[in-house]
C-alpha cells in the first residue's frame, strides 16, 4: 500500500520478492474515497432521526390520482477499488539476465614448435546489440528465453536482436575446433574442444603440423548465460624441412544469399510467329482434293497438309526449330526448341 500524498510526484516501488527465470505480471489498483447520498422514500411516523427531512409533501397528479410522501436522506462514504493499470499482459516479465559479450580471444605460436599452440581467452567489457549467433540447437532455447524477458524492458530493440553487455562476471569460457573451414558458426557444432575457467586465462592445444585449424570460443556468465561466438580464427604452423612458422588469420564468413527465382518477362525482347504465308490455306492444292471447302478435314494431319502456301510446310511431325539467345553480359547461351502444331479453335 503506497499512500498518494501531494509531497512526492511520482512514486518508485522496488519489488525485492522476486525470484530468477519466474514470470510475473503486475496489477495495480488505487484505493479512491467516493462521497456520495443515501436516500429513501418513506411515511413521517417511519422517520429516523440519522436521516434528514428534505420534503415532507410532494404531490403528484395522474389523472385523479395523487400521493403524497417523504424523502429522507444523508452524506455516506465508502472505499472503491479500482483498476489503475496492469503490467505484463499478455506477455507476462520474464525475470533474467543479459547475456556477456563475446570473449577475447589470441593465439600464440611457440618458438620452433609445430605441435602446440596457445590460445588465451579473456572477458569482453562493453555492450551492444546484435542478433544471436547459434553453434548447437539448444543454443535457441536460451536465447528465446532472453528474448522473452528483453521485450518487457527494452522496447527500442528489433524483434530478432538482443542486448549483450557485460553486467555480470564471465566464469567459464568453451572452446570450439575443427579441421573442415566453416562456411557457418552451426558447423562448429559438435566440435567443442574443452571449457575453461575463467581464472585459467587460457589452454594449450596441442596439433598436427601442416594442418588448417579452425577456432572460435565464447563465454558464459553466472546464470548460464551465452554469448556469441568470437572470431573465427585460422591456425597453421607450416614446417617446412625443419623451418617452423605460424599461419594465423582471421576467417571472415561470406553471407550466402539464399537461391532466388527471378522472372523477367521476355516478350518485348523476343516474339516468335509465323509469317502469313505459313498459316495460309493453299486454295490451289486443296481445290484439286476437294470440291468444297465444308469437305476439307477439320483438324489432323489431313488439315496440316493444306496450311502454307510455301514450299516447306512448319507444321510437319518432323520439322523441329531451335533459338538460341545470348546474354550480352555474361555470354551465356541458352536453347528454345520450337515446334510448331495446329489446333482447333473455333468450329464455326
Amino acid at each position: 500500500m503506497i499512500p498518494n500524498t501531494e509531497d512526492v510526484d511520482i512514486h518508485k516501488y522496488f519489488d525485492s520478492q522476486i525470484q530468477y527465470g519466474h514470470e510475473y505480471k503486475y496489477n495495480v489498483f488505487t484505493w479512491s474515497l467516493v462521497v456520495g447520498t443515501e436516500y429513501k422514500y418513506i411515511s413521517s411516523k417511519d422517520l429516523d432521526k440519522r436521516f434528514y427531512i428534505t420534503y415532507t409533501s410532494q404531490k403528484a397528479n395522474w389523472s385523479d390520482l395523487y400521493f403524497e410522501t417523504n424523502i429522507a436522506h444523508r452524506p455516506i462514504a465508502r472505499m472503491v477499488r479500482c483498476t489503475y493499470f496492469r503490467y505484463g499482459l499478455p506477455d507476462p516479465i520474464f525475470v533474467i539476465d543479459n547475456p556477456p559479450v563475446e570473449p577475447n580471444v589470441g593465439v600464440v605460436p611457440y618458438k620452433n614448435e609445430d605441435r602446440k599452440v596457445l590460445i588465451t581467452v579473456d572477458s569482453g567489457i562493453g555492450s551492444y546489440v546484435a542478433e544471436p549467433i547459434e553453434i548447437g540447437t539448444e543454443d535457441k532455447n536460451i536465447f528465446d528465453d532472453i528474448k522473452k524477458s528483453q521485450k518487457s524492458f527494452l522496447h527500442d530493440v528489433e524483434e530478432n536482436k538482443i542486448l549483450f553487455e557485460s553486467d555480470d562476471p564471465v566464469t567459464s569460457f568453451e572452446i570450439f575446433r575443427t579441421t573442415a573451414k566453416p562456411n557457418s558458426y552451426k558447423d562448429f557444432a559438435g566440435t567443442r574442444l574443452t571449457s575453461i575457467e575463467t581464472i585459467d586465462g587460457g589452454f594449450v592445444d596441442e596439433i598436427a603440423p601442416n594442418t588448417r585449424y579452425y577456432y572460435t570460443a565464447r563465454a558464459t556468465d553466472v546464470h548460464g548465460l551465452i554469448s556469441n561466438p568470437s572470431a573465427i580464427y585460422e591456425v597453421e604452423l607450416i614446417n617446412n624441412s625443419g623451418t617452423v612458422y605460424p599461419k594465423i588469420r582471421i576467417v571472415n564468413l561470406e553471407k550466402i544469399e539464399p537461391l532466388q527465382n527471378k522472372i523477367k518477362p521476355i516478350k518485348r525482347f523476343l516474339k516468335v510467329e509465323p509469317i502469313i504465308e505459313q498459316i495460309m490455306i493453299n486454295k490451289e492444292k486443296a481445290a484439286k482434293d476437294y470440291q468444297t471447302a465444308e469437305a476439307m478435314p477439320k483438324l489432323g494431319k489431313g488439315l496440316t497438309n493444306y496450311i502454307g502456301t510455301l514450299d516447306e510446310s512448319i507444321f510437319s511431325e518432323d520439322k523441329n526449330f531451335k533459338i538460341r539467345i545470348t546474354s550480352k553480359h555474361t555470354k551465356k547461351k541458352m536453347d528454345i526448341n520450337l515446334r510448331f502444331r495446329v489446333s482447333l479453335t473455333n468450329n464455326t
